[in-house]
């Protein structure tokens, strides 16, 4: 099988999820994954490059909220989800993993009407969301907003039964462990990325 995973990143915002969506895609047995970002950054390239992961670019013509979290005009997720699809018929994908705030069940319904499964990362739970697999690993299962989500969605979260954190964490690195780094954002005085 092959997945996709959709990103907005740049220098400024979305690392973290970057970062996060590596992580996670490593969990789903995929023969391929192909990174799909909004980036234009040579320093995002880099990194790609660097853990040898496939990716492709995407731009939207018109972007008119620079916001992290606010959702995006319903025309232009349309615009980015009809573009998703397009690359993700191409290299014959059967899953999207999507970590982005500024898309809504507009922009999961054009993937899901074209049957691809979808699976959502997310912090919030502020927003309905039309998915296969949704993914929140700050919220407990009883702090979810259920009425957000299909109701055939399954649904990982929280991170003390989060198996992306702690698979096998504490047989391999308990004792071994003398640092640990944690990559929270892109936004860094000394520009580390």
């Amino acid at each position: 099988m092959n997945i996709l995973v959709r990103v907005d990143v740049s220098q400024t915002i979305g690392f973290g999820h970057l970062f996060r969506a590596i992580k996670i895609s490593k969990y789903f047995n995929a023969k391929k994954v192909i990174f799909l970002i909004n980036s234009s950054s040579e320093k995002i390239y880099k990194v790609l490059r660097e853990k040898k992961i496939t990716f492709e670019t995407i731009r939207s013509k018109k972007i008119t909220n620079k916001s992290v979290e606010k959702v995006q005009d319903k025309n232009i997720q349309i615009i980015d989800a009809n573009k998703t699809v397009e690359i993700a018929k191409y290299y014959k994908v059967k899953l999207i993993l999507i970590d982005d705030y500024k898309k809504d069940y507009v922009w999961h319904k054009v993937i899901k009407n074209n049957k691809i499964n979808l699976a959502v990362i997310d912090d919030l739970n502020d927003k309905k969301v039309y998915c296969d697999l949704y993914i929140n690993l700050n919220k407990k299962k009883k702090e979810i907003r259920h009425n957000f989500l299909l109701k055939s969605c399954k649904i990982i979260n929280g991170h003390t039964n989060n198996p992306f954190l702690f698979k096998n964490f504490k047989k391999k690195y308990a004792l071994k462990i003398n640092r640990i780094h944690i990559c929270l954002s892109s936004a860094t005085k000394k520009n580390f990325v």
